[in-house]
């Protein structure tokens, strides 16, 4: 019923939105205006009409293709002539362009889709995609920024900016990270690889990972596989110096070593407080130990 407008549509806008409501409307109009089959045609018409989608950013014309189209395949299958424009399948997942390339990316079975599970995985899609969303927004402004990244296929292309809103976020979240503070312990008299607060490498990977850094530079935005740095400078491997076992273990036997030297040095003597020569002096006991 909400295909019909004009005079025809006051003549039924008054009846509920049931199945009930749709055949006294559908009476109404064939007595009125004509056979089913007019219908029928507007419907199919309005399949053809469908306009085309060449933008994910366009939320609220994907949103507009949707409750037409749902509206239309609603229609279609209360007049039982919902078989008769299965065929329009293909056409109108070509008019949605990149959108149908998210749909149909991981479900192998979209060859079979017809027009009421297109209805249904572009529901999930609007869903999933509310107007006026700041993730939306956000990535206009990246794609915009970044045209080179614009040339890539749309899952490329939002791949690449949550990479990029990732560190952005993170960045946010720990303002008080400097460039001369370590990442380990937070401290800024010492480079992250000189930190003698956390030595354990076990220890300093999972703060990595709960800070979301990378392993090869523990820089933002990206993970070890597409980090473009050279990686440790003791060992020439895929990983910050920070990380490498070898260095590491060094630290600890060095650490190890100053302990013992410091423990043995630590003796508490006994000590008195006399006068010498009219001035108060604190004296030493040998007790020979």
């Amino acid at each position: 019923m909400e295909l019909v407008e004009g005079k025809p549509r006051e003549d039924i806008l008054g009846l509920p939105h049931s199945l009930e409501g749709y055949e006294e409307a559908k009476r109404i109009l064939q007595d009125t205006y004509g056979k089913d089959i007019w219908i029928h045609k507007a419907l199919i018409k309005d399949l053809e009409g469908m306009i085309a989608i060449h933008n994910t950013h366009k939320i609220k014309e994907i949103r507009d293709f949707y409750k037409k189209l749902a509206r239309t395949v609603r229609t279609l299958k209360t007049m039982h002539k919902l078989k008769t424009a299965q065929s329009f399948v293909y056409s109108l997942m070509d008019k949605l362009g990149p959108v149908c390339e998210i749909l149909t990316q991981n479900d192998d079975g979209w060859k079979e889709w017809g027009l009421e599970q297109l209805v249904e995985k572009l529901q999930k899609y609007i869903e999933r995609n509310p107007l006026n969303s700041d993730f939306n927004t956000e990535q206009i402004k990246y794609d915009k920024k970044n045209p080179n990244v614009q040339s890539r296929s749309y899952e490329n292309r939002i791949s690449a900016f949550k990479q990029h809103n990732s560190g952005n976020y993170y960045k946010s979240m720990m303002t008080s990270v400097g460039k001369n503070e370590c990442i380990y312990c937070g401290l800024r008299n010492h480079k992250s690889e000189s930190c003698i607060k956390v030595l354990n490498v076990a220890r300093r990977k999972e703060i990595l990972k709960n800070k979301r850094l990378c392993y090869n530079c523990i820089g933002y935005g990206h993970s070890a596989a597409n980090c473009q740095s050279r990686g440790c400078r003791k060992g020439n491997k895929k990983h910050h110096t920070s990380i490498c076992q070898n260095v590491n273990a060094t630290m600890d036997d060095k650490k190890e070593t100053m302990g013992t030297v410091f423990n043995a040095s630590t003796t508490i003597h006994q000590t008195v407080m006399a006068k010498v020569n009219d001035e108060k002096a604190r004296i030493m006991l040998d007790t020979g130990a």
